[in-house]
């Protein structure tokens, strides 16, 4: 019996070898891809900075709710509007109908950060000119 299935145990060797190879390559492929993601989302974070609007205010806004450990939603820039957000929840959904504490709490951050200069660009037309 055992000279019967010494093929197949070398196959599945073989088989799991190979696998196991493959999966450290992709393992090593997802750390670089996210280390390059981190530097993107920082160089992001910066140009938004530069612009200033609500993209910039958004964004300080989610940096401080996740270091605080809040996962109930977050904002995002509006698709069509400009200079506008949206509240999206943990499932990527609009959310539409929010507790009044969660709408004085956005608006408190936003007034925040607004009071903070996030909003103000860096450079002004005055400095243009």
């Amino acid at each position: 019996m055992a000279f019967e299935t010494s093929g197949d145990r070398s196959a599945y060797d073989a088989e799991d070898k190979k696998l196991s190879a493959s999966t450290l390559q992709k393992a090593a492929a997802i750390k670089k891809l996210n280390g390059s993601l981190g530097v993107l989302k920082n160089e992001i974070r910066e140009l938004s900075d530069e612009m200033g609007g609500a993209a910039s205010t958004v964004d300080k806004i989610n940096v401080l709710l996740q270091k605080t450990g809040f996962r109930g939603f977050q904002l995002r820039p509006h698709a069509s509007v400009p200079d506008k957000y949206e509240v999206v929840s943990e499932d990527g959904e609009v959310s539409k109908g929010l507790s009044e504490g969660e709408k004085n709490f956005i608006a408190f951050l936003y007034f925040y950060f607004y009071v903070q200069g996030a909003w103000a660009k860096k450079t002004s037309l005055r400095e243009k000119l």
